[in-house]
């Protein structure tokens, strides 16, 4: 025994595509929305931890010049203030660690090749960033500052976006829904009625009946204009069969 085909109504369809569509339309916008914003975040953090580097390299020059460990470790603490910067070194033309600075049990970054050509490098790697940058005296390489940042602000910047687009969704949702449900009236009311009178046609065999929508489209019309042509023709025959 074949189990029960469920029908819809043409209204419900109608609102629930609207549904559909406006949920689809805000997901999008959504996600848009959140890759440009995020993309935009890490793209200022490593614009501002590039010029942290070369600042601190800057101000680092003198101390290594005169080898004064202690002074190169002052200028990295004020990386402090930087609440997503984990950690930061100083390396000597040869590779060795000058001076560092680290937040916690975070080791220092590890020196890396700054391309030819450039004395300043980025590297990123999901929410780290590292930035590189060299400390010219005389036209040489007197050292290489590295800064360590995690975004952590960019995790939360795209939980709180969530949390806002899923509130925005559902109201969304609602409205469209609830637009929905008055306009399918209108829309669905027509070919609903045209749906009892083929039923009631159907029913009592009288083809004297005629549809009239209250509402006029040219799709309607046509509908319309061949179910009304449709009764005539077979109540013409009906007529000459009873002759």
């Amino acid at each position: 025994m074949k189990p029960p085909v469920r029908r819809t109504s043409i209204a419900a369809r109608l609102t629930w595509m609207n549904v559909l569509v406006s949920g689809i339309g805000l997901m999008l916008a959504y996600v848009s929305f959140l890759a440009y914003n995020l993309y935009a975040y890490r793209q200022a953090a490593i614009s501002s931890l590039s010029g942290e580097a070369q600042i601190i390299g800057s101000n680092s020059a003198s101390a290594i010049i005169f080898n004064d460990v202690d002074s190169a470790r002052i200028t990295l603490s004020a990386l402090k203030s930087s609440s997503e910067v984990v950690s930061a070194a100083i390396y000597t033309p040869s590779g060795d660690l000058f001076a560092q600075y680290v937040q916690g049990a975070n080791l220092p970054p590890m020196p890396r090749e700054i391309p030819q050509g450039s004395t300043h490098a980025d590297w990123v790697d999901g929410l780290d960033i590292l930035a590189g940058s060299q400390i010219v005296l005389q036209g040489k390489v007197a050292g290489t500052v590295y800064i360590q940042a995690r975004l952590h602000g960019l995790r939360k910047q795209a939980i709180q976006y969530a949390t806002i687009a899923g509130v925005v969704l559902l109201l969304c949702l609602f409205v469209a829904l609830l637009v929905g449900n008055i306009f399918r009236r209108f829309l669905a009311r027509p070919i609903v009625s045209l749906s009892e009178t083929a039923r009631m046609v159907s029913r009592y065999r009288d083809y004297s009946l005629r549809f009239t929508p209250q509402q006029s489209y040219d799709e309607l019309q046509s509908l319309t204009q061949a179910f009304n042509e449709m009764l005539t023709e077979i109540q013409q025959r009906d007529a000459a069969l009873e002759q």
